[in-house]
């Protein structure tokens, strides 16, 4: 994932890659109960494409004391990453067809 460039105090997240995006959603809320600090995404387990805006952040008010920030950064180090994209595999799929009912079915 690649953050954008901050605009007014907001910034946000990028998928560079197809996949799943996996939130680890007990921190998730345990950064948004954070005062002045707010994490929005999508939903856990979403699928996403490339490019796809996955999360956004914003402090509010638009200038916050580093002490805050500094305790985000204590909080999340501690952590699993909070917000991750597990790219999609590609498989191959067979089918193994035991009965000639289906086959019947299946050519008419």
């Amino acid at each position: 994932m690649e953050w954008t460039q901050p605009r007014e105090g907001k910034t946000n997240i990028i998928c560079k890659v197809d996949g799943l995006l996996k939130v680890d959603v007990p921190n998730l809320l345990k950064i948004n109960r954070m005062e002045s600090i707010v994490l929005a995404t999508l939903k856990n387990n979403f699928p996403c494409k490339k490019g796809q805006i996955v999360a956004g952040t914003r402090i509010i008010p638009l200038v916050i004391p580093a002490k805050n920030i500094e305790q985000l950064e204590k909080r999340t180090d501690k952590t699993a990453p909070i917000l991750q994209v597990k790219p999609f595999k590609k498989m191959k799929v067979g089918a193994v067809v035991t009965g000639s009912e289906i086959y019947n079915s299946c050519s008419r």
